[in-house]
């Protein structure tokens, strides 16, 4: 009994050195030295770093490491094989993007590579080091219908295709394509979506666009500063801090990284301000240099507006994003994210009485069994055996559920500042459209 109850307790302190041992292998510096791990630990720095979609790269630094003498066997295997993969699979994927850049480069259709393909081919070490699981590409708003077309005629669907006008009213690109054999392809005509609140010119981006070698054909991407805003918008705005946060933090760092020396921080600050992502770029760069020692030097965020509530998110998401998480159970979130005594009285009318069928299920009876109604008159207690347990663990803070529960909080904080981030921006575009518009009637 004493065993099953350190249990979860043991496995949340395991993580939580797991998640040190890793962060210390990613930091630019690499890590010079390590606390005592245990097999234990090990095999939870390969979990977390799977669960930050960042395996691959984990196995290389933790090869160039001090962890390379001591690391158990088959953790190495698991990280190897995931980096041998990763590095298959994005070589065909490089493959196909350059395949696909010459066919459409070839009838006329200016490209413009985003995201993975760009930063696979360019700013990582190795193509390996950056999973991808499909090629985001851009190309003119008004040429989509057309480039839409070709896909089909070679082969993508799936048919029919949604409408192109309305399917872009909701999304910066047109709907997926997928063949079979090969990768998923989004064809974009923006980096943002249309409902998104920042004041992003696409011809701007194609005017700052730069060249790079793609396996021998010359292909565009966005310019260093457009790349970073991006990125910091995805991780920030989008992601907020909570999908895969470390790999979005690294693809932030592997292009500060790479282009060290040459990025225009002022024209960067200039451009957020533009955008309207200020706050969403200081943060996620700060982010970066604090926990991974990204190359963003003194005085590079200055130009970069934010507010004291900025600084209080940092330290929350910088604790949240190295705080692996333990799952809670369904029944208690699902009523954590009901508010008030009638909605909670709702969803426990609604676990307490299950439609017949689902009370079947549960109870693993054959269908249509007469049986099931008995199971209602016993449904309360076992409810109360179950969940009873479970919502005094939460009431008692009891060690294994307190660092869930204090993440849980996080990401709530995390979640309000970028709803407020969110509304102020929306606000002050349109303030901004407003004078425009104003300005223009009195012309």
């Amino acid at each position: 009994m004493s065993q099953r109850r350190e249990g979860p307790a043991r496995q949340a302190a395991d993580a939580f050195i797991a998640a040190d041992v890793l962060l210390r292998h990613l930091r630019r510096g690499g890590a010079a030295g390590l606390p005592p791990v245990t097999a234990a630990q090990w095999t939870a720095v390969a979990e977390e770093a799977i669960r930050q979609k960042i395996a691959p790269l984990a196995w290389r630094r933790l090869m160039l490491g001090p962890a390379r003498q001591i690391l158990p066997e088959p953790v190495q295997q698991q990280l190897r094989d995931l980096y041998m993969r990763s590095a298959f699979r994005n070589t065909l994927l490089l493959r196909e993007a350059a395949d696909i850049a010459a066919r459409l480069t070839g009838r006329g259709v200016p490209i413009l590579f985003l995201k993975g393909v760009h930063l696979a081919a360019d700013s990582y070490a190795e193509p390996a080091l950056r999973s991808m699981a499909d090629i985001d590409l851009m190309v003119p708003r008004d040429r989509l219908a057309e480039v839409d077309r070709m896909f089909v005629s070679w082969g993508w669907g799936p048919l029919p295709r949604p409408d192109i006008e309305a399917f872009c009213r909701r999304y910066p690109h047109i709907a997926p394509l997928h063949r079979d054999g090969s990768f998923p392809v989004e064809v974009h005509y923006s980096i943002e979506r249309p409902t998104s609140p920042f004041a992003i010119d696409a011809h701007d981006l194609w005017d700052r666009a730069r060249t790079i070698d793609l396996l021998g054909v010359p292909v565009r991407v966005l310019s260093t500063e457009d790349l970073l805003l991006h990125l910091c918008l995805h991780a920030s705005y989008h992601h907020r801090f909570d999908r895969a946060p470390l790999k979005c933090l690294l693809d932030v760092a592997a292009v500060a990284d790479r282009h060290e020396g040459e990025i225009d921080w002022a024209l960067l600050g200039e451009r957020a301000a533009a955008w309207g992502a200020s706050r969403f770029a200081w943060c996620t760069l700060r982010l970066a240099r604090d926990l991974l020692d990204a190359a963003v030097p003194e005085g590079a965020l200055d130009p970069l507006s934010h507010e004291q509530a900025d600084d209080d998110v940092i330290r929350v998401a910088r604790q949240y994003i190295v705080t692996p998480p333990i799952p809670l159970p369904v029944a208690y979130k699902e009523l954590r994210e009901t508010h008030g005594v009638r909605e909670r009285l709702a969803w426990f009318t609604r676990s307490l009485f299950l439609p017949p069928h689902r009370m079947r299920q549960v109870y693993h009876l054959r269908r249509g069994s007469p049986l099931v109604w008995p199971f209602y008159l016993l449904r309360p207690f076992d409810l109360l055996i179950r969940r009873g347990l479970l919502m005094l663990r939460v009431a008692l803070r009891t060690p294994a559920l307190k660092p869930t529960l204090e993440r849980e909080r996080s990401r709530d904080r995390i979640n309000a500042w970028v709803d407020r981030a969110d509304a102020r921006t929306r606000t002050a575009a349109a303030a901004s459209a407003e004078r425009a518009g104003g300005n223009g009637a009195g012309m």
